[in-house]
């Protein structure tokens, strides 16, 4: 896993104790083409493979 590139540009700002700290809380979520992704302040989303669109609204995001 430290060979992944993302894991290996995390290691300049965080030790290894942290990193291995981190593995526990570590969660895959498999999503389908088509299927809406809401962002919020406590996960951080990685995409592994595929790609995605990234759309921003003031208002409340369901209504577009």
């Amino acid at each position: 896993m430290l060979e992944i590139p993302f894991f290996k540009r995390l290691r300049k700002y965080i030790s290894i104790k942290e990193f291995f700290e981190m593995i526990p809380n570590l969660k895959l979520i498999e999503k389908k083409l088509g299927d809406i992704v809401f962002l919020d302040e406590s996960n951080v989303y990685m995409v592994v493979n595929g790609r995605i669109l990234l759309r921003y609204h003031e208002e409340d995001p369901l209504e577009f």
